[in-house]
């Protein structure tokens, strides 16, 4: 257990200092031009402030950022797992199942912290536009009498969101779904990665996240199919009557069972087949 956590936490550190962190300027571009604005043009004719966690639900209820959000991870997890250079003597000394359950907890890792990444993002750049408070805010809950119907700050989130219980309970929910839909992109990209495919696996997420996201809105029974609408916490009740149409747990079942098929996979295929030198490259 203890060389699984090193080879996480060694992989971890070399991560989050690498370069390819200037992409973080990009989801902050996307974030501030898309949701953070239109909820400060709220705040500056109303003169009242979104609640803390408002703009990060705000972010996970919006469709078309479950392609943002899960292809700029992918950009910064492009090469995982990387055996580049010294990395792949490090698999063969440490045995391939010690480290490709470390490769495991070291997505857990970069799941969990880009998602407060982004939390931290929507908080910094949404300072001014944000106060603590417990619950949903007045411009939330009252929107939609404040506003009119084409408000975008108001549209970010809908009825659905807010009528199904207390802010932390629905923030948790869509931190969780964030989470979950990041390690599934990383379990794919493992999982071909352990057949000799380690390029596939990038692909794979990209097509599957933005297909899902076309069908969400094209018909109702196959969106369920993808990761991409199980992720969105709204979708799952109607619009108006905030009446459930999809049950949370399904969704967390849908992900909880397909990570584990992909690990279980990803751990035969590790254990059984010739890794060839291309896999380096």
């Amino acid at each position: 257990m203890k060389k699984i956590f090193n080879i996480s936490m060694a992989q971890f550190g070399t991560w989050i200092k690498d370069k390819r962190m200037i992409y973080l300027v990009l989801l902050v571009f996307f974030l501030d031009q898309q949701i953070i604005s239109a909820m400060h043009e709220n705040v500056l004719a109303t003169g009242e402030k979104y609640a803390m966690l408002e703009p990060f639900i705000a972010i996970s209820s919006t469709m078309w950022l479950q392609i943002i959000i899960p292809a700029i991870y992918l950009l910064l997890m492009y090469d995982f797992p990387s055996v580049y250079g010294g990395r792949y003597f490090y698999l063969v000394r440490t045995g391939r199942d010690k480290w490709y359950w470390g490769q495991i907890l070291f997505s857990v890792l970069c799941t969990l912290v880009y998602s407060a990444i982004i939390v931290a993002i929507t908080v910094i750049v949404g300072m001014g536009n944000i106060e603590f408070k417990a619950d949903w805010s007045n411009l939330v809950v009252n929107g939609e009498r404040i506003f009119d119907a084409n408000n975008l700050g108001t549209a970010l989130i809908k009825p659905s969101t807010f009528y199904q219980g207390r802010m932390w309970m629905v923030f948790g929910y869509n931190f969780l779904f964030c989470s979950l839909n990041l390690l599934l992109c990383n379990m794919v990209q493992l999982a071909f990665f352990a057949f000799n495919h380690p390029k596939i696996g990038f692909f794979a997420c990209l097509g599957i996240n933005s297909l899902g996201a076309v069908l969400a809105y094209v018909t109702e029974n196959v969106r369920w199919a993808f990761p991409t609408a199980n992720a969105v916490f709204s979708f799952h009740f109607t619009d108006y009557l905030a009446k459930p149409k999809y049950p949370i747990y399904m969704s967390v079942l849908y992900f909880l069972i397909i990570i584990g098929a992909l690990i279980i996979s990803g751990l035969f295929g590790i254990m059984n087949t010739r890794l060839a030198e291309g896999t380096e490259k």
